[in-house]
């Protein structure tokens, strides 16, 4: 007999027995949950992708993509073969971002013994979002508490963290690729689902949850219209909205990569059909303008002269606004077919509300130096909204709170930021590349444009994971630049590049 044959035998029938008394002890736990199966199986799942989390955070990062996509739908499920409560829904909620902190910690740890890297350009990045998070704690979520405000700030912050992962655990662009992809391809189902409520209706168990009322924002989108937006497996109409930024990137990764084009053609498809369903229009419209920002972003004219377009239409719009909230949406309607799906979604008359907030940018009183503190308090607790009161987009809830130092700080950061992301993406090893990075931008900057003038999603998730994910692209091209060591000039010689 042999000792060490033996020896592995009672290893493994020893793990065995213990994976059965796990496996037992798991069952047991999930049926005696007091909030239901659900909750209660969505706990092992925490567990589990702690464990995996810590000890292979870039797995963890894949983990994460799945997690966070049906998080919602599980949600809606435990609600409605569980325990009706606010407990099952906080069970549930919490997995993603207890996931997200275990990544943290396990990259970290990771970072120190040598694995992977951090960098000042981590380190900075780290210290911006503190500063974030800190800055959300104090200065937003009127009227909330302080544990609420806590909860919202770290929620937004921990998805924000995705890009110093993502730059530190991704060496290479391709990795990159791969993560964003399966995203894509793992909320193909959840997207798709929202084509058959279009055609069928919403189920029993999305109208009991809805009726709950213990997600007040889906619960009002559901309720209070006659013809309710479609939402798929997410968590509210609103969440439906990552279909454009995936309709984006599936069309990118058809055309421009070489592995699986067919499939993420055939993605792409299915993505465009949801925004057209989905009746949201800033998405329909972010589609085009992210490949023609594309385009402009290869080369220093072009992206100087995107933005100087962007700084004029913004003017132009922000002093004409009261008139195209009174007659100029009007005529747009009317100069456009308006009947079927497609005219359901290049309707524009939900506009209207962000415009008066465009008004207000257009009015020298609104320009106070520090903000309006008193006017703000009084808009945070009154009851009942008035028009001048409204504010969708981010600009105008910083110059009521913070003035115009306010605005002008968050505008110079961003400036600050972009302009070295740009010069990073105009200084690639290569031209592919440069290509990729104006690809990001495209879709960043345009989408932090519209959500500065229109109102933002990205505390919704999954648009929070796919943002920050594809936002952590540009970081890894610019640590690529950091690490060529000849960067082709910030010109337009194409022909440096490609040697």
């Amino acid at each position: 007999m042999n000792p060490i044959t033996d020896s592995n035998k009672i290893v493994r029938i020893g793990l065995t027995v213990l994976l059965l008394l796990l496996s037992v002890i798991a069952i047991i736990w999930i049926l005696a949950n007091p909030t239901g199966g659900i909750a209660g199986f969505s706990k092992v799942i925490i567990g589990l992708s702690v464990i995996l989390s810590l000890t292979n955070p870039k797995m963890g990062l894949f983990f994460l993509v799945i997690q966070a996509t049906y998080v919602d739908h599980m949600k809606r499920v435990g609600v409605y073969y569980g325990a009706t409560s606010e407990q099952t829904v906080k069970e549930i909620l919490i997995g993603p971002l207890i996931t997200l902190a275990a990544i943290n910690l396990g990259y970290l740890y990771r970072c120190i013994r040598g694995h992977y890297r951090l960098g000042k350009t981590g380190v900075i990045l780290y210290i911006l979002i503190l500063i974030v998070t800190a800055g959300m704690f104090v200065g937003g979520f009127e009227g909330s508490s302080a544990s609420l405000r806590l909860y919202n700030s770290t929620t937004i912050a921990l998805y924000i963290t995705l890009i110093p992962l993502c730059y530190g655990m991704f060496f290479h662009f391709d990795e990159w690729v791969k993560f964003v992809s399966l995203q894509a391809l793992v909320a193909a189902p959840a997207a798709a689902w929202g084509i058959w409520q279009y055609y069928n209706g919403f189920s029993t168990m999305e109208w009991y949850y809805a009726e709950t009322g213990l997600s007040s924002t889906h619960s009002a989108q559901m309720l209070m219209f006659a013809d309710p937006r479609i939402f798929g497996w997410f968590g509210s109409a609103s969440a439906y909205g990552c279909v454009g930024t995936l309709a984006i990137f599936s069309t990118w990764h058809a055309f421009s990569r070489k592995d699986h084009r067919f499939l993420y053609g055939l993605l792409a498809i299915l993505y465009l059909a949801c925004v057209i369903y989905s009746r949201q229009r800033s998405i329909a419209l972010l589609f085009p303008i992210s490949f023609i920002f594309a385009f402009l972003f290869r080369r220093k004219f072009t992206t100087l002269s995107a933005y100087a377009s962007i700084a004029a239409i913004i003017i132009i719009a922000t002093l004409n606004a009261q008139w195209l909230r009174e007659e100029g949406l009007e005529k747009i309607n009317s100069a456009i077919e308006t009947d079927g799906r497609l005219g359901s979604t290049l309707n524009v008359d939900t506009f209207s509300d962000r415009l008066i907030g465009w008004e207000r940018l257009s009015k020298a009183d609104s320009w106070t130096i520090f903000g309006d503190v008193s006017y703000a308090a009084e808009v945070s607790n009154s009851e009942i909204i008035r028009d001048e009161e409204r504010n969708h987009d981010i600009i105008n809830k910083i110059l009521i709170k913070y003035g115009a130092v306010g605005v002008l700080t968050t505008l110079m950061i961003a400036v600050t930021i972009f302009y070295f992301l740009h010069r990073a993406v105009l200084k690639a090893p290569s031209l592919q590349l440069r290509k990729d990075g104006a690809f990001i931008l495209g879709i960043m900057i345009p989408s932090l444009i519209l959500s500065f003038v229109g109102g933002s999603n990205y505390s919704t998730t999954p648009i929070n994971m796919e943002t920050w994910s594809i936002f952590a692209g540009v970081f890894i091209i610019a640590g690529s630049v950091l690490a060529a060591p000849q960067p082709p000039s910030l010109g337009n010689n194409e022909n440096a590049t490609q040697s």
